[in-house]
C-alpha cells in the first residue's frame, strides 16, 4: 500500500518543522557551560590550595618560634649552670659545710653581679643566637626552603635589668612565599605572603 504523500514531506531536511526542531535543541549548550565554568573552578581550587598552605605554614612558624625560644634559654641555662656548678665546688669544700650547699637551686650559688655580667655579656648574646640559628635551620618543616638568617630576630634580654629573677628571650620569625596564585601571573606581578610569628621564653632563677 503506498505511503501518504505528507510523510515524506515531513521528514524532509527541507522542512521548516525539520530544521525549527535541529536548531532549536540544546545539545552544544553542556560543552558550552562547562568551557565557560572551568576557570572559575580552577580558580576557586588554586585559592583553596593557597588558604590550606597559609594556614599550615603560619602553625609551623607559631609552633617552631616556640621551640627556638625554648632552645635559646636552655642555652643560657648552661652558661649559668657552668658558672654556678664552678661556685658550689669551691664552697661546698669548705669544713663545715655553709648552709647554702643544701640549696636544691643551683642559680643560688650565683651572685646577682654574676647573673648580670652573664645575661649582659655580648658573647652570651652571640651563642644563644647562634643556637637559635641552628635550631631553627635544623627543625623547619619547610626542608626544601628552610627559613633564612635575615627572617630570624632575637631580642635578649627582654625586658630585663639589674637584680631581676626572671630573664626573656623573644623570637621573631617571619617567611615570605609566593601564593600559588601567582605562578599565573608575570615575575613582576607575584606578590609575596609574609608569615610571621613571634614566641617568649623565660628562665627563672628562684
Amino acid at each position: 500500500m503506498p505511503r501518504p504523500a505528507f510523510y515524506a514531506i515531513t521528514l524532509s531536511p527541507l522542512t521548516p518543522a525539520f530544521n525549527r526542531r535541529r536548531f532549536t535543541q540544546p545539545r552544544g549548550f553542556v560543552l558550552v557551560f562547562l568551557a565557560m565554568l572551568l576557570p572559575v573552578l580552577l580558580f576557586m581550587a588554586v585559592l583553596l590550595i593557597d588558604g590550606g598552605r597559609r594556614y599550615i605554614r603560619f602553625a609551623e612558624l607559631k609552633h617552631l618560634s616556640a621551640s627556638v625560644a625554648a632552645s635559646g634559654m636552655i642555652e643560657l641555662s648552661n652558661l649559668l649552670t657552668q658558672k654556678a656548678t664552678a661556685n658550689l665546688s669551691a664552697l661546698c669544700s669548705e669544713v663545715p659545710l655553709p648552709a647554702l650547699c643544701s640549696s636544691q637551686n643551683i642559680y643560688a650559688f650565683l651572685s646577682t653581679d654574676e647573673v648580670d655580667q652573664i645575661v649582659q655579656d655580648p658573647a652570651t648574646r652571640s651563642k644563644i643566637f647562634n643556637n637559635v640559628l641552628a635550631y631553627a635551620k635544623s627543625f623547619d618543616p619547610q626542608t626544601k626552603d628552610p627559613i633564612k638568617d635575615n627572617e630570624i630576630n632575637m631580642t635578649f634580654p627582654l625586658n630585663y635589668s639589674y637584680g631581676n629573677s626572671m630573664v626573656t628571650l623573644r623570637v621573631d620569625l617571619t617567611d615570605n612565599e609566593i601564593p600559588l596564585f601567582g605562578t599565573f601571573l608575570t615575575q613582576q606581578g607575584k606578590i609575596p605572603i609574609l608569615f610571621h610569628a613571634t614566641a617568649n621564653s623565660s628562665l627563672s632563677l628562684n
